[in-house]
């Protein structure tokens, strides 16, 4: 929707894009495909009471950025970078990677929408 009305080159802000998300068929999809992929992180925040998933998800909105990230959730940014070491080890995932991060970022925030 917002893509489609946007001019042909013109990007598209992503608070513009968040409407696709929030299309029944697509905010399943991503709901779905977020609980499997992350499957493993879950389950570790709710059987040890860790945060690694709401670390990840600062991480990604703070684009990579540790201090931003690590102020948002209050803690130290060594905390967060062995949090996000250990999402990067269960997840089989390289955050590193720009294609990676932005996959991740979008099916959280669309299981959220």
């Amino acid at each position: 929707l917002a893509c489609r009305s946007a001019a042909v080159g013109q990007l598209v802000d992503l608070d513009d894009a968040q409407s696709l998300l929030a299309v029944d068929p697509v905010r399943q999809a991503l709901a779905d495909n977020h609980d499997r992929r992350l499957a493993p992180i879950l389950d570790h925040d709710r059987l040890q009471g860790t945060a690694l998933h709401r670390s990840l998800l600062a991480y990604l909105e703070a684009n990579g950025n540790w201090g931003s990230a690590a102020t948002a959730l209050g803690v130290h940014r060594h905390t967060l970078r062995s949090r996000i070491e250990r999402v990067e080890d269960m997840l089989a995932i390289d955050l590193a990677d720009a294609r990676t991060r932005a996959e991740l970022l979008l099916m959280m925030l669309g299981a959220d929408a």
